[in-house]
């Protein structure tokens, strides 16, 4: 509500109170004289005689001002937030959070949603994440359980990686070797500050639970990130009980366009300068220096990894002199406060990287969120997942969470090089699937059952990334486009996305059409699509508080979108 109709209702009240007051000395005072209206007021009685008087009067005002029943539904609509904030159903005992309605404008809104938005990681899964396999010098290390999950010196259960860092025998060194730059690289490329508990156990506090994972899972293995004071990093290998010290030079963050992070260090030990970085597959493809014929075998075992669901993070390094990193320094302390030239800066540095490894974390699903996404799709709401991470990885989580199902075929719209335009244009033929900017005149529920019936009782599912979507922004006529196809697909996977593509998508569906629209998400790259959408839910999860801020309602897990 806002103050102006504060103000008419601190009126009409006020109004009422003085006339009820008013009417109360008149009765009184005429009792006497009109006998057959007034009945006898005792004492005790004169409050309640002024309440009933006053509420009389509201009654006889209401009328008066139209807007008060505007003010009856804002009062219901305030009553039903607080229904929804104290809603035992959608309490997460898991963090102790209650939902937390924001608004009272859009609560009729949430049942006309028609397009749901929804982010993947920390959304969709639980955001606890868990270096599950290595891949370093042409090995894969995890898929073989030797001992139970967590045991000390091995990854997933497996204690080859253990046996190779402890190895003295001359065909084993070279492994070790490897391993040993791959973990250092773990246990150093990162921005974690490590912590002691009050039993004295190291905590490792970050923003991002994936560099979390990666340094936990090096922990495990021996090398374990034991201090950092002033800059210099302590890492100590409990296998051998020695000591290596980095000082920390210059960090390239991370973020979702360069997909990307990298650390300039001064190595102690070997006194020498090192860059390390990390970062997604399809960035990092084009900035390492593979040897002969190792670019196909790693794209194959990255492949496989992704085939699993998990995340991929490719690690490479490079040697830099001394000269080169003072020239990084002066440069970066020009051009600090300009993007442009920092971005140029930061690719003049992260190139021709030698590869050391691939890592590859887990991060299971949410509790309910298959059966939750089965039911949306069972009410015709159809769901867009918007994702960073790779297709093959994508793929997989939409398959254990419904997304995608035995009853869609899918069509993928992903860049190979070919054109999308003509994709697109072929497919809406194929499936007969009118022009419409608006859409006013389509019946999508006809349409969507129309195609249902031709692929033999199969929905249709569509998968795009990054790459082809810029290309479709780049045009309203191939926007509208993939939109009058994409409309009547019963879900949407949008891979390797950033922060500002996922808000266009959500501006997309706005543009064409009247739908309701919600999009739910957890991290700082979703604000974008979540301050987009009609209705914005925030998950109170791992990665701050960014989405819950923006959000309309805050709640705890996806499941309680049911």
């Amino acid at each position: 509500m806002n103050k102006f109709l504060y103000s008419v209702f601190v009126f009409e009240i006020s109004l009422c109170v003085l006339f009820g007051y008013l009417s109360l000395i008149w009765e009184e005072k005429q009792k006497n004289i009109y006998t057959y209206i007034f009945v006898e007021i005792k004492e005790g009685n004169r409050f309640v005689k002024f309440i009933i008087n006053t509420m009389t009067f509201f009654v006889l005002y209401a009328n008066m001002i139209p807007i008060s029943l505007y003010v009856v539904l804002e009062i219901i609509k305030s009553i039903q937030g607080l229904l929804i904030s104290y809603d035992e159903e959608i309490y997460d005992a898991s963090i102790d959070k209650r939902a937390n309605c924001r608004t009272t404008q859009l609560i009729e809104e949430l049942g006309q949603v028609e397009f749901i938005f929804s982010d993947k990681t920390g959304t969709l899964t639980q955001n606890s994440m868990i270096l599950k396999q290595i891949y370093v010098n042409g090995k894969v290390y995890g898929n073989k359980i030797d001992s139970p999950i967590g045991t000390k010196f091995s990854i997933n259960g497996d204690l080859r990686v253990g046996k190779k860092l402890s190895s003295i025998l001359p065909e084993d060194q070279t492994d070790k070797k490897k391993i040993e730059h791959f973990l250092y690289i773990l246990t150093v490329c990162h921005d974690i500050f490590p912590e002691e508990d009050d039993i004295g156990e190291i905590i490792y506090q970050g923003s991002s639970p994936d560099e979390v994972s990666l340094v936990k899972g090096a922990a495990l293995l021996g090398f374990r990130y034991k201090s950092k004071i002033k800059g210099e990093l302590t890492i100590e290998n409990e296998i051998n009980g020695t000591e290596r010290h980095f000082e920390i030079k210059m960090m390239l963050p991370f973020d979702s366009y360069r997909k990307r992070m990298s650390v300039i260090v001064y190595n102690k030990e070997e006194k020498k300068y090192e860059l390390f970085i990390k970062g997604a597959d399809s960035i990092m493809n084009k900035i390492i220096k593979f040897q002969k014929n190792e670019k196909d075998e790693v794209r194959r075992i990255n492949s496989i990894l992704s085939h699993k669901g998990l995340r991929i993070l490719m690690i490479a390094k490079k040697t830099l002199k001394e000269e080169e990193v003072k020239t990084y320094l002066n440069r970066y302390k020009i051009v600090k406060n300009n993007k442009d030239e920092l971005d140029k800066l930061y690719n003049s540095i992260e190139k021709n990287v030698k590869f050391c490894g691939t890592s590859a974390i887990e991060d299971k699903l949410q509790d309910g969120v298959p059966e939750t996404i089965n039911t949306l799709i069972a009410c015709n709401i159809h769901i867009w997942l918007l994702t960073g991470d790779k297709v093959d990885t994508s793929l997989e989580i939409a398959k254990s969470s419904n997304l995608i199902n035995d009853n869609m075929f899918l069509i993928f719209l992903t860049y190979d090089g070919g054109s999308i335009e003509e994709k697109l244009r072929k497919l809406k033929n194929e499936f007969n699937i009118p022009s419409n900017k608006q859409l006013k005149h389509i019946n999508l529920n006809e349409i969507t059952q129309k195609i249902h019936r031709r692929q033999g009782g199969k929905d249709m599912s569509i998968i795009i990334d990054g790459i082809a979507l810029d290309e479709i922004f780049s045009s309203d006529s191939l926007s509208l486009l993939f939109f009058n196809l994409a409309v009547v697909a019963k879900s949407v996977l949008c891979c390797r996305m950033n922060p500002s593509q996922k808000s266009k998508i959500v501006k997309l569906v706005k543009n064409y059409g009247k739908w309701v629209t919600l999009a739910i998400g957890d991290g700082v790259n979703d604000v974008p699509m979540i301050m987009e959408a009609h209705i914005g839910i925030g998950i109170q999860g791992k990665e701050g508080s960014q989405a819950v801020r923006a959000a309309d309602v805050s709640i705890g897990q996806f499941r309680f979108l049911d």
